[in-house]
């Protein structure tokens, strides 16, 4: 576990020093609308987007699974910077992603409406090998610990997962009895905390 923990470490160090940077503001300007550029005001907008987007941009995953979308602006800084030849898949209960609408065509990105607990909402797509995984649905231990105990075995064995709102609710039981690497971001980048686990 050390050296998954000295892993994690490593990867919130590299994606702060990207934040720091601004380097990875242009390029994510070009998957958004023109309205969405006015509207979201990018140099204000919630930090952990830009985590995420940075996350993303570290580890180069092939294959990221976003548990819980809701409008899709979390999907959006991903794809942002999601190499050309990987996957990214969506899912939530409702059908939204309004932020995404100008990304329908895009082959990386698989969109699908559906309850996460039940994998035949996912159809053909192939859900082997995530090694990127987004948890962001409801921050509650009872749906955390199912989907944990669902998608752990489809991780690759040097997955990162990504937990959002660890203190919201009762996410907090969930994310303290969690027996694997994980690293806290505390509030820098979400006021309801954020958190990274290799397991």
């Amino acid at each position: 576990m050390p050296q998954r923990s000295d892993w994690l470490e490593d990867i919130h160090l590299r994606a702060d020093a990207m934040i720091a940077e601004h380097g990875f503001e242009a390029r994510f300007r070009s998957f958004l609308r023109d309205d969405q550029i006015g509207q979201w005001k990018l140099d204000g907008i919630s930090g952990y987007y830009w985590y995420l987007n940075a996350l993303v941009a570290v580890t180069k995953p092939k294959k990221v699974l976003e548990l819980g979308r809701c409008l899709g602006t979390s999907t959006l800084f991903m794809l942002g910077a999601l190499e050309p030849e990987s996957v990214l898949i969506s899912v939530d209960i409702e059908e939204r992603a309004s932020d995404l609408s100008h990304r329908a065509d895009d082959p990386r990105l698989k969109v699908v409406v559906g309850n996460d607990l039940e994998l035949s909402v996912f159809a053909d797509i192939d859900l082997s090998g995530i090694d990127f995984l987004f948890i962001d649905t409801d921050h509650t231990f009872d749906q955390a610990t199912k989907e944990w105990e669902l998608y752990r075995p489809l991780l690759a064995p040097n997955a990162l997962v990504v937990f959002d709102d660890i203190t919201m609710n009762d996410m907090g039981r969930f994310w303290s009895a969690l027996e694997c690497a994980k690293l806290e971001t505390e509030t820098t980048y979400h006021y309801t905390g954020f958190g990274l686990a290799a397991p």
